[in-house]
């Protein structure tokens, strides 16, 4: 071995290796004179001389120089450096993003424990030369502080349009209101002022919390410091397998695991991906955490063991806090691919099966503007070419996301991000031979989508109700009559295939689904009907179709709770029927009947309501109560209210008092707001109270709001007789934009549309 280099001996070995000299120094004598010393003690010539001879000391050995770049104290400071900027970077990260939710887990960093083969080490996102890098600290903590006490920095002020399920009940309880205001008799408002409270607790329930990250992604972990989103332990291997195999032999599973979005094999493809080493984006995570979520959540449904469900569920809650997670941590830039698109749909179809509306409608919105980028929605590709199996998967994805988004624009009262006449897709076809049931309903559902966003664009968006009231009632009846026509189509296609194939997933299934789908369509008739003036002379508010549908609609949701209540998987069926065709829809046909209750005190139709109270009323699942709590609350006030007004009508009746017709209730009511540009549909939902029998009204107009301001002069101490809801909480900015250029009628329905968005959002756990 070669000798060390004299140059790079450490410090430590130059004590060692270069002492101090032993040979003494010329006396100073010497020095001074400069003669040679011989360096004796006294030297010689000192003592020739007899003076004094002394010695300097020995001179400090040299430190031995190092190398540059070689040196350990040029590492040792370096290493310094470093630790004091990851010090410093995660002081500054607790800072920013600390999180101070209870219950909120830390990932070990010993992930070995969670996974077998399947745990991954820390692995950079394929994204990440565009998206910020992840450090593994929240990019968006859940905090308390999030919470904020600014309601105008909550998403309870977005914008929203107007056909929601509650700004009907804003519509209803002003409607019931009125009538109770213009009782002849004292004792009717005496007698319905504890009613009337509930009804306002209930519409204003949601109205006092704001929206934070911990409602949204309630499951979410916290991301330790030094780990990712790419460290979420997954679940055993084995246990996935054995689902994936469970999946590809169980009809039910196979299904309603993907549906008609994802071919098991794409899926299979994304998971190799995740437990294999290497880069992952977030894109791929979003779709494999949901995929297996689901999956494990439908095995659970499958097996009848209570251990082996037991297992399925623990797996599906620990899939459901890491997609949570990595939603949480999502990066507002992505490069543009299919597998964002993907993603995206994943996001959304997740967030509408947990009544997340809001939350549902941005990863949608990403989704249309991730496919138009990439020009998924035209008929050939205008970048690569593709084969007939990939432009199929093309198209499954597409229309399954253009569904969704149709359905919720109309339910948010907002405009499509899909315009049908930039799309050049083809539409999924009719059923073909070995088509699974989601397949061949695919075509019906896609058409009922258009329709959907057609009943936005042409009879509730601004545009549309600027028009005349016999344009829009014209495009009204065209549009029943397209929609009626599509409902008996799908209708005979259920029957089809429950007769040739229904016993592969069994017969109760099938007639759940074509009841579904039937109470979803008379929903959207009511809707459609709704925006129909009725003709003159009219005894009610609404025309004959529009209650005629309204109480099919609710006879028919009797019908389908019946056969789930006989089916045996009666709590997954119905809590999955009152989220898809309940909640994520606007169900505006208990407000109809209860407002045609309201104008006739008649108690037949209380049944119906009362139907759709007990339907909600009996979901078990608590996670499922909590999320239509909000619903199931106002739907119970209406109920109550509905009752307990029949009941006090019907002794007025019995002592003879003389009741006042609608159209005279209608007629004042009318009188009192003619000529304001917001005057109201039939009985006022824009002002917050009208008190019409023989009461003057100051009005008021605010010019920056736009909004109306109605002082009811005669009952200021009444306060159980002002408004249900205060307008200003209700205020909508797009209202004074349009109302001037509008007729009373358009002006009229766009008001009752908006107030519906407005009181909807106060529902929203999101």
């Amino acid at each position: 071995m070669d000798a060390p280099d004299a140059l790079s001996v450490r410090p430590e070995e130059d004590d060692v290796q270069s002492p101090a000299t032993n040979e003494k120094l010329a006396c100073f004598r010497c020095r001074q004179r400069k003669i040679k010393c011989d360096r004796s003690t006294p030297c010689a010539h000192c003592v020739k001389v007899g003076v004094e001879c002394s010695y300097a000391s020995g001179p400090k050995p040299r430190e031995r120089r190092q190398r540059v770049m070689v040196s350990n104290t040029y590492d040792s400071k370096l290493d310094s450096i470093s630790r004091k900027i990851d010090q410093l970077s995660q002081q500054m990260s607790q800072l920013s993003h600390e999180t101070h939710r209870p219950g909120a887990s830390i990932l070990p960093e010993n992930q070995d424990q969670f996974s077998s083969s399947s745990s991954f080490g820390i692995t950079p996102s394929s994204s990440s030369a565009i998206s910020t890098p992840n450090t593994g600290v929240l990019e968006h903590p859940i905090t308390n502080d999030s919470q904020g006490k600014d309601p105008n920095n909550s998403s309870k002020g977005e914008y929203e349009g107007e056909s929601s399920l509650f700004a009907h009940a804003v519509f209803a309880s002003r409607f019931l209101q009125n009538f109770i205001n213009n009782s002849q008799n004292p004792d009717v408002s005496r007698d319905m002022e504890a009613a009337l409270e509930g009804l306002r607790s209930a519409v204003h329930s949601g109205n006092q919390q704001f929206d934070t990250l911990d409602k949204v992604y309630s499951h979410a972990r916290t991301i330790s410091p030094g780990s990712s989103i790419r460290n979420l332990p997954l679940p055993l291997i084995e246990k996935v397998f054995a689902c994936l195999r469970m999946a590809k032999d169980c009809p039910q599973v196979a299904t309603l695991w993907l549906g008609h979005f994802m071919k098991p094999s794409q899926f299979h493809d994304y998971f190799i991906k995740i437990v294999s080493p290497g880069p992952a984006s977030e894109a791929d995570l979003i779709i494999v955490h949901c995929g297996l979520y689901w999956l494990f959540c439908e095995c659970s449904r499958a097996v009848s063991g209570q251990e082996a469900m037991k297992d399925y569920d623990a797996q599906a809650s620990l899939c459901q806090a890491n997609l949570e997670t990595v939603l949480v941590n999502f990066h507002f830039h992505h490069p543009t691919t299919m597998d964002l698109a993907y993603a995206m749909g994943f996001a959304s179809m997740y967030c509408l099966q947990k009544s997340k509306i809001s939350a549902a409608w941005s990863f949608l919105s990403f989704a249309a503007h991730t496919i138009h980028a990439l020009g998924l929605q035209h008929h050939k590709l205008p970048m690569s070419p593709e084969g007939p199996e990939d432009k199929e998967r093309r198209r499954d994805m597409f229309w399954t996301i253009y569904s969704a988004e149709k359905t919720l624009s109309l339910r948010l009262g907002r405009a499509s991000n899909f315009r049908d006449q930039d799309i050049t897709l083809a539409r999924p076809v009719q059923s073909r031979p070995g088509d699974a049931f989601l397949a061949v309903l695919a075509p019906a559902w896609v058409s009922m989508a258009s329709i959907q966003g057609q009943i936005y664009d042409e009879i509730y968006s601004p545009g549309a109700l600027m028009q005349p009231a016999h344009v829009r009632t014209s495009r009204a009846r065209a549009l029943a009559e397209e929609l009626k026509v599509l409902m008996q189509r799908a209708q005979q296609v259920h029957e089809q295939y429950t007769a040739s194939k229904g016993h592969i997933l069994g017969l109760d299934y099938h007639e759940i689904a074509r009841r579904s789908d039937r109470v979803m369509g008379l929903c959207f008739l009511t809707l459609i009907y709704r925006s129909i003036t009725p003709e003159e002379p009219s005894t009610s508010e609404f025309c004959d179709e529009c209650i005629g549908y309204a109480r099919d609609t609710l006879q028919e949701h009797e019908r389908c709770v019946g056969v789930i209540n006989k089916s045996q998987g009666k709590p997954v069926f119905l809590e999955t029927y009152i989220n898809w065709y309940i909640i994520r829809s606007p169900f505006i046909p208990f407000i109809i009947i209860f407002c045609y209750v309201v104008e006739t005190s008649q108690a037949s139709d209380l049944k119906h309501l009362g139907a759709l109270v007990e339907t909600l009323d009996s979901i078990s699942n608590s996670h499922a109560q909590s999320t239509f709590s909000k619903q199931r609350s106002l739907f119970r006030a209406l109920y109550d209210v509905a009752c307990k007004y029949i009941e006090v009508k019907s002794r007025e009746n019995s002592t003879g008092q003389v009741e006042i017709p609608w159209s005279a209730v209608q007629q004042e009511y009318a009188t009192g707001f003619a000529g304001t540009a917001s005057a109201a549909i039939g009985l006022g939902s824009i002002v917050p109270s009208a008190v019409v029998q023989n009461v003057p009204m100051a009005v008021s107009s605010h010019a920056h709001s736009g909004s109306m301001m109605v002082e009811d002069v005669g009952h200021r101490d009444r306060p159980e007789l002002l408004a249900m809801v205060d307008p200003l909480s209700l205020h909508n900015p797009g209202i004074g934009d349009v109302d001037m250029e509008m007729d009373p009628s358009g002006a009229q329905l766009w008001d009752w549309f908006n107030k519906n968005q407005s009181i909807m959002r106060m529902l929203e756990d999101t």
